[in-house]
């Protein structure tokens, strides 16, 4: 930047920056506030409308702006070139100022010219202002320039006789003309000026400025002008002018140069640059017609790129009639170019055979050609072709200048090339690119970049990157971006932009470091979606491991032409190895596996490695731990386009636990069949899903039914029961499978055995419900108590027979019992009361007879019952 400042404060013409959208001042050089009279300062408070003016009266053809520009009011009629730039991150425009001094009227000189023609002559008082007179007033005898006497107007009175030998002009062409008509209009003002200066001063130098000579070529002159108004012998402005032309065109080849290269520098195209060019080609020299013609990607033709011509008729005449614009090497001027690689003039090209476009040249009378080609290191990247209607002879000096031109312009191509497919690539990319400085502000974007931030461009350029960063990113990701930018040395990395719309954007960036430029240029890709993805993935990956493990579920792979394995790391938990310790080959898996299941891996290929079966296997494996395991291994075979297999994959689930409880389950049940054969109760399960009863077959021997079959109210159990407990028995049982909140049912009934007796049961069961409360499954058990019933009903009657001795003893005894009682106390007590001892005796023995008869038949109760008894404990 420094050395941009540099280039712009020494650029030997004024430039003028301003902002484009308020034509505010931003920027001048040196030579801009030389011109202008104002101070910086003054000048960054002025807009351009403050310093223009468009009311001068008689503007000169070539004037495209006048611009009032001094401090002191004084218009100056200036030729300006405007160029769209970025400026302090604002929209610009450059001016490049040309000053064409403050007189543009061209003097009428036609009435001049007839005063003086009819006051001077050659005869008359012209001979009077001899060259001896004129050399004796300026002292020097050996001025070898051209020497000549003006009036005030600028009319010849005199002309040294060596002017035909400076210019090629006659004497007698200058008498009565003025000066001002040969000088070229652009040097015009400045002559004026001198003219005027002249008047009231003695000594008056003019710099160069060009003069037409008889070829009507321009000539560089410079003149010293004395003013010898006041003498009588000369009476009039004494001018002294040198031909400069070879020192001025030698300067000057080298500043147009120097123009040319900083101007083709300038930002622009490619094609705006080589305009530029040829433009400046066509103005400082001879030729009519300028080209550029560069050679394709391919390097098979050479294509004609721009052209400018000093005639818009002489450029339609040129390219009117037979258009040409490629030539294959060796072909033409451009193609011989090409071979030779060294500059080629031919002239008289109108006849010129090997000169395609003849008759082109022919329609705008084009003589002269001249090709120089354009070099970069030792590759020619084109050609500069001039086309002249000049003679080869004419054009002597132009091949230099412009051999010059070509070498200097090829390193300007090349860049501009360069800068073209970059920027083609810059701005085409879908990718987002920009470039920063070395503290992270951005300087360029293109179109992706901005579309991505949803930013305008204006408010991306000059800030700086850091702004658009997601506001939680990492610290480190900052510190890696700014050590990239300290050390010159940028790594790829993942960082959050925010956008406009607050949206969060993944990028990845990677950057290349210019030195040179001290800028970075970084180049992003999206990754927004592959993040989500990424994040959705792992997700996944996370549910799926998280499954595998609660599974315990392994996967596993193996190409078939490879003898080691992928193991997920669940397949590594399950069989109890390390990864960090243990390489899934083979031969180490086949030693993990147990001795009586290794025949499984020793030759699969037959049994398992068929595509579009999916075999599957348990079997026994032994960690490091010397744990025994169950695992139930599935295999796929993966086959290429010809069904030919290539790969085997599976999955591995640990079943030791499944194979511990089916191992008990099996204990279980055959603890159960045991049980069930041991006891005396019939064991029953009622399945509602499988629709399915099973009962055991404790009762087999003495009642038919079928130990499983379908579920059904009228089945082989039901169909036995005793008619008069059918329909309670059902109906109670139905009633607690429809109630949600009882599990357990009991119920007593009666059913016929083989030989159509009776059997007492009780069936008692527990019900297990779903969540809905719905029965699932019924386990019960049914026991025969008829011998019970039995004993209970021979226990009821022994009872009834007890209770009927029990009474007797306490009633039938108890009477004349009671009687022998009263008796004996009647004879102790009363003395026989009114009755004698012998008919008391009497009583007493009739009371003693019954009391026997009932003793005995006590007895003889008390015999039966103890018969019974002893039949119902037998």
């Amino acid at each position: 930047m420094e050395e941009y400042k540099l280039l712009f404060q020494v650029i030997p013409y004024p430039i003028l920056i301003y902002e484009k959208q308020n034509q505010k001042i931003l920027a001048i050089n040196k030579e801009a506030k030389k011109l202008y009279g104002y101070s910086v300062d003054e000048f960054l408070e002025l807009s351009l409308e403050d310093i223009s003016s468009c009311k001068l009266e008689n503007k000169i053809p070539q004037l495209e702006k006048i611009l009032k520009l001094r401090k002191d009011e004084k218009e100056i009629a200036v030729r300006v070139k405007d160029q769209p730039i970025i400026f302090q991150s604002k929209n610009a425009i450059m001016l490049t100022i040309s000053d064409l001094g403050d007189c543009v009227v061209k003097v009428d000189y036609k009435n001049e010219k007839e005063n003086c023609t009819s006051n001077c002559s050659l005869n008359g008082e012209n001979e009077k202002i001899t060259e001896k007179k004129v050399r004796s007033k300026i002292f020097d005898a050996d001025i070898s320039g051209l020497i000549a006497v003006i009036d005030k107007k600028g009319f010849y009175k005199y002309v040294s006789g060596n002017a035909e030998e400076v210019l090629g002009i006659e004497v007698n062409e200058f008498i009565g003309n003025n000066a001002l008509n040969f000088i070229h209009l652009e040097d015009l003002p400045k002559v004026k000026e001198s003219l005027n200066l002249i008047n009231n001063t003695k000594h008056v130098f003019i710099p160069p400025y060009r003069f037409r000579d008889v070829n009507k070529k321009w000539r560089w002159l410079e003149t010293q002008l004395v003013n010898d108004l006041s003498d009588p012998t000369i009476q009039g402005i004494i001018a002294i002018s040198n031909d400069i032309t070879h020192k001025v065109e030698e300067r000057l080849n080298k500043e147009i140069i120097k123009s040319l290269v900083n101007s083709a520098s300038q930002t622009g195209t490619l094609l705006e640059s080589l305009n530029e060019v040829l433009r400046r080609v066509l103005r400082f020299s001879t030729i009519n017609i300028a080209e550029i013609w560069l050679v394709s990607e391919d390097k098979s033709d050479m294509d004609l790129f721009c052209s400018l011509s000093n005639e818009v008729k002489l450029k339609g005449d040129f390219y009117m009639t037979k258009a040409v614009n490629r030539f294959k090497p060796g072909v033409g001027l451009p193609g011989n170019i090409w071979m030779e690689q060294s500059p080629i003039i031919w002239d008289d090209l109108q006849q010129n055979q090997k000169f395609i476009r003849r008759s082109n040249a022919l329609k705008a009378n084009i003589k002269t050609g001249i090709g120089i080609p354009i070099f970069y290191n030792e590759e020619v990247l084109g050609c500069l072709l001039c086309l002249s209607k000049y003679r080869k002879e004419e054009l002597k000096g132009q091949t230099e200048f412009l051999v010059d031109i070509g070498k200097h312009i090829g390193p300007v191509i090349k860049q501009k090339v360069v800068e073209e497919n970059y920027n083609n690539f810059f701005n085409l990319s879908p990718y987002p690119h920009c470039i920063v400085d070395y503290k992270g502000v951005i300087k360029k974007c293109n179109q992706s970049f901005t579309e991505l931030l949803q930013y305008p461009i204006l408010e991306i350029l000059g800030s700086n990157i850091f702004n658009f960063l997601h506001p939680d990113e990492d610290k480190n990701i900052i510190t890696r971006i700014k050590f990239a930018l300290k050390n010159k040395v940028f790594q790829s990395l993942r960082t959050r932009f925010i956008s406009k719309s607050k949206e969060i954007k993944w990028l990845e960036w990677n950057g290349k470091v210019i030195p040179e430029t001290k800028n970075i240029i970084l180049v992003a890709k999206d990754i927004t979606i592959q993040i989500k993805s990424e994040e959705k993935l792992n997700l996944a990956y996370t549910k799926l491991k998280a499954a595998q493990k609660i599974a315990k579920i392994g996967y596993w792979s193996r190409d078939l032409d490879s003898d080691l394995s992928v193991w997920s790391e669940e397949t590594y938990k399950i069989y109890g190895k390390e990864k960090n310790n243990f390489i899934p080959t083979k031969e180490n898996i086949i030693k993990a596996f147990h001795p009586d299941d290794r025949h499984y891996l020793e030759n699969p290929y037959d049994k398992y490695v068929i595509p579009g079966q999916n075999p599957e296997f348990e079997h026994r494996i032994i960690t490091d731990s010397k744990q025994m395991r169950w695992v139930k291994q599935k295999i796929k075979v993966i086959a290429d386009e010809d069904n030919t297999p290539n790969r085997i994959e599976g999955i591995i689930q640990d079943i030791t636990e499944k194979k511990n409880q089916e191992l008990k389950l099996k204990l279980s049940n055959e603890r159960f069949v045991l049980a069930q054969k041991a006891s005396n109760e019939l064991i029953w399960e009622m399945d509602f899903r499988n629709k399915t009863i099973s009962r055991g077959e404790g009762y087999l021997n003495y009642i038919d039914y079928n130990t499983k079959e379908k579920l059904s109210i009228n089945n082989s159990w039901t169909n036995k029961i005793y008619s008069e407990d059918f329909e309670r028995v059902c109906t109670s049982f139905e009633e607690i499978l429809k109630c949600e909140e009882r599990n357990f049912w009991n119920g007593e009934y009666r059913i016929l055995n083989r030989d159509n007796s009776i059997v007492y049961l009780v069936d008692r069961c527990y019900i297990l419900r779903d969540k809905d409360r719905n029965p699932i499954k019924v386990v019960g058990s049914v026991l025969d108590i008829s011998n019970s019933k039995r004993q209970t009903q021979s226990i009821r009657k022994q009872n009834e027979q007890l209770q009927e001795i029990a009474w007797l003893q306490s009633h039938t005894i108890r009477s004349p019992l009671s009687r022998i009682l009263g008796l004996v106390y009647l004879y102790k007590d009363a003395n026989g009361g009114e009755k004698t001892l012998e008919e008391i005796l009497d009583y007493i023995g009739e009371s003693a007879e019954e009391l026997d008869t009932v003793v005995k038949k006590i007895v003889e109760m008390t015999n039966k019952f103890k018969h019974e008894a002893d039949l119902i404990d037998r």
